[in-house]
């Protein structure tokens, strides 16, 4: 739906000589956005259908931003970093007296991109691409008992991982020279759907 969106939106730019050849005008670009991840939309779909009674789950977007540097038409590389929180709690659903028990997590992404665009117009772009990094898990718990060990299993386990992304399909289209906006859908981390807002100088 957002890369139609996009897709839908021309804003026709006057051409230069210099936008009809190979010259790179822009050759830097940052992006700032929300996504959405696997985990999160499994977390709303538990939250949504009750699949535990008594448990509540609480999660942010996915919130990142990426650097990309373009040194020849129709390449980009660049690095993205990216970060997500989780709540976990549960409560005795027939007990509202109760003591709550649950969990926080945060992700913290790092990873390099490089984008390949298929079409590269002054005013609209589409792109496929990959990201290789390191997703980290870091997991506090509060379960009625001493949880400093539970904690550290659970961050071993989770711990630094890699964390390999295919970029399906990206899009893009300039409002103005310089802003623009723009989606993209992925398989992996740090995001499935992620779209925002971009500036390139």
């Amino acid at each position: 739906m957002v890369l139609a969106a996009v897709a839908s939106t021309h804003v026709t730019f006057p051409l230069s000589a210099q936008e009809t050849d190979n010259t790179v005008l822009y050759q830097h670009q940052v992006r700032g956005g929300i996504g959405f991840s696997n985990s999160g939309i499994l977390s709303e779909i538990v939250n949504f259908f009750q699949v535990i009674e008594g448990v509540d789950i609480d999660q942010s977007p996915v919130i990142g931003g990426t650097y990309l540097f373009q040194p020849i038409r129709r390449i980009a590389v660049g690095g993205t970093i990216a970060h997500q929180h989780f709540s976990v709690t549960y409560q005795d659903p027939d007990d509202s007296d109760a003591r709550s028990f649950g969990l926080t997590a945060n992700r913290f992404y790092l990873g390099t991109v490089g984008l390949f665009y298929l079409v590269d117009q002054p005013h609209f772009r589409m792109y496929s691409g990959a990201r290789i990094g390191f997703s980290n898990w870091n997991v506090k718990s509060d379960i009625g008992f001493p949880s400093d060990v539970i904690d550290q299993v659970i961050n071993f386990a989770l711990g630094a991982a890699f964390a390999p992304q295919l970029i399906i399909l990206g899009g893009e289209t300039y409002l103005t020279k310089h802003w623009g906006f723009g989606g993209e859908l992925a398989i992996g981390a740090p995001h499935l759907l992620g779209f925002g807002l971009s500036y390139r100088w």
